[in-house]
């Protein structure tokens, strides 16, 4: 685990993904004051990742993405690396749909991703 999204490993990166949505789905429905904002980053990270933020800029601070104004589209991230799981050489001569349906025979089923990451991870600490 990570304090970075773009460091972390193909493991902990989705998670990295879901805590930004879930802060980000939280702040536009007003349920997240913007002032609580660092300490609720703080506060996922430690529980979903276990990593302690040392201070913002290592936090809720690190990435220009929402200072920027760009919000929900974070999840698209999370999909491309569970597409990237099998497919990866087509590039846009093809859509998401045909690439999965022509490489799998079927729609895209996160199971795929979960096995994948899986067997990996399994062998790799020896789970």
């Amino acid at each position: 685990p990570s304090l970075i999204r773009i460091d972390a490993d193909e493991l902990t990166y989705p998670f990295h993904i879901l805590i930004r949505y879930e802060l980000e789905k939280r702040l536009i429905a007003g349920e997240l004051p913007l002032q609580d904002l660092p300490a609720e980053w703080n506060r996922l990270y430690k529980e979903v990742l276990g990593v302690a933020v040392p201070d913002d800029a290592h936090g809720v601070l690190q990435d220009s993405h929402w200072s920027g104004g760009s919000f929900g589209y974070f999840p698209s991230y999370a999909i491309g690396s569970a597409y990237g799981a099998r497919i990866y050489r087509f590039g846009k001569v093809k859509t998401p749909g045909e690439l999965l349906r022509n490489a799998c025979g079927a729609d895209f089923d996160p199971q795929f991703y979960v096995d994948y990451l899986t067997r990996k991870y399994t062998a790799l600490y020896n789970l």
